[in-house]
């Protein structure tokens, strides 16, 4: 009797022990899942600054790029406008030299 009472008392202790050890480790666990979770959601503000920082140096580069475009473009006419009017002034005075009588 009193080696089964014995056995009783370790086995209720062994218990009391392992529903303790139970409880620290739900705890643990708990604790790890907070911690994963607020390092995940500091990882996602980081990612979505970085992604957010890409797209506002993107949309500047299309901008820059639009810009010299149009300054390209802008530039072509105003070559091609200067070498129209210089064919126009050059053919006028060629008009005029062929009209005008030979001077000697």
């Amino acid at each position: 009797m009193e080696v089964e009472s014995r056995l009783r008392r370790e086995r209720a202790k062994l218990r009391e022990s392992f529903e303790e050890r139970l409880l620290q480790m739900k705890q643990w666990f708990e604790n790890l899942h907070v911690r994963a979770a607020l390092l995940q959601a500091n990882m996602r503000d980081e990612v979505e600054a970085a992604i957010t920082a890409v797209q506002r140096s993107f949309a500047e580069l299309k901008a820059r790029i639009r810009m010299r475009k149009g300054e390209e473009e802008r530039s072509w006419e105003d070559i091609r406008s200067g070498f129209n009017k210089a064919t126009k002034d050059l053919e006028l005075a060629f008009d005029k030299a062929r009209h005008e009588p030979d001077r000697v």
